[in-house]
Order: structure tokens, then C-alpha cells, then sequence
């Protein structure tokens, strides 16, 4: 049974994984966002900056980097 994750992948990238490399800069940017001051100090993108990798590259909607606030 597929997740919704890999079922979301899979229509944004046409296959169900992500390179390392872009997996691991997702979970920088996630984590950006929903701390921006993480960003800061060690060296990331911008709160910014994340937010617009998210929606460029990774093709996030703005409620989904609403949503990535909240949490």
C-alpha cells in the first residue's frame, strides 16, 4: 500500500524518491521554515529563501508552508 507521501512524489517527480542529496535539502528547508532562527545560525537559507526553494523546486503550496508554521 502506498503513502500519500510516496503517492505525492510520485505525481510531482514521476517516481517515488528523492535523490539523497534532495532529501536531505528538503529537511533543511522544512526545518528552516519552521524555525527560522535555525537558518541563521548555522549557516542555511533564510526563512525567505526556503519558502521559495519549497515552492520552485519542490513545488509546495503556499498552504502547505503555512501549515509547516503551525507545527
Amino acid at each position: 500500500m502506498e503513502t500519500t507521501m510516496k503517492r505525492a512524489l510520485k505525481r510531482r517527480y514521476g517516481h517515488a524518491k528523492l535523490s539523497v542529496a534532495d532529501a536531505h535539502q528538503l529537511r533543511i528547508l522544512k526545518d528552516t521554515v519552521r524555525n527560522p532562527l535555525k537558518g541563521q545560525f548555522l549557516g542555511g537559507p533564510s526563512a525567505e529563501e526556503a519558502e521559495d526553494v519549497l515552492r520552485s523546486k519542490f513545488r509546495f503550496t503556499s498552504e502547505q508552508i503555512r501549515n509547516l508554521r503551525r507545527t
